[in-house]
């Protein structure tokens, strides 16, 4: 399943899909608190702030570390029906921590007025906002120890870590050299 993931994350192009899906999220959830919000293509006006859209905003990073910690943390049951569903459902909740981080980000430009956030900032916001939604796709979370949960979190950090790098030259074989 790693496997397949990996294929589909580089044969498909899910990252302009997602970006399609990410952007009206962003400006609609923004026009629900009130702020004028404008989907540019390039980037996207929420009030007075403009936000650059890259790669890194369509949210892929956060549907591979939920895809990977999903098949993770579900590597001891079979393949069935739920596994298949909580990987669908990985796409959903992908696109919802995508949206709160990119308004958290906005927040933070809009109340400490930095021109940029560092790359670290950015992938910080993006993890904490995975955290919630780990509870949806692991089994079992009443009965968890604590070396369980060290595990998942572990794993969930070192796929943040490792998710920008996967589409630059070379980041195929890193992914795979650390996996």
């Amino acid at each position: 399943l790693l496997g397949a993931m990996f294929l589909l994350l580089h044969l498909a192009n899910l990252t302009e899909v997602l970006s399609l899906l990410s952007r009206p999220l962003v400006t609609g959830a923004a026009e629900l608190f009130g702020v004028e919000a404008v989907n540019r293509g390039n980037d996207i006006v929420l009030g007075d702030l403009v936000l650059p859209w890259t790669q890194e905003c369509s949210g892929v990073n956060t549907l591979i570390i939920l895809w990977g910690v999903t098949l993770w943390a579900n590597r001891e049951r079979t393949f069935d029906r739920v596994l298949v569903l909580r990987l669908l459902l990985c796409i959903p909740a992908a696109l919802l921590a995508n949206m709160l981080r990119v308004l958290t980000l906005a927040l933070y430009r809009y109340l400490f007025v930095p021109a940029w956030e560092s790359e670290e900032v950015h992938y910080l916001v993006g993890f904490l906002w995975i955290i919630p939604f780990l509870f949806m796709f692991v089994d079992d979370l009443r009965h968890m120890n604590r070396a369980r949960w060290t595990e998942i979190i572990y794993l969930s950090r070192t796929l943040a870590l490792l998710a920008p790098s996967i589409f630059s030259p070379g980041g195929s074989i890193v992914a795979v050299s650390t996996l």
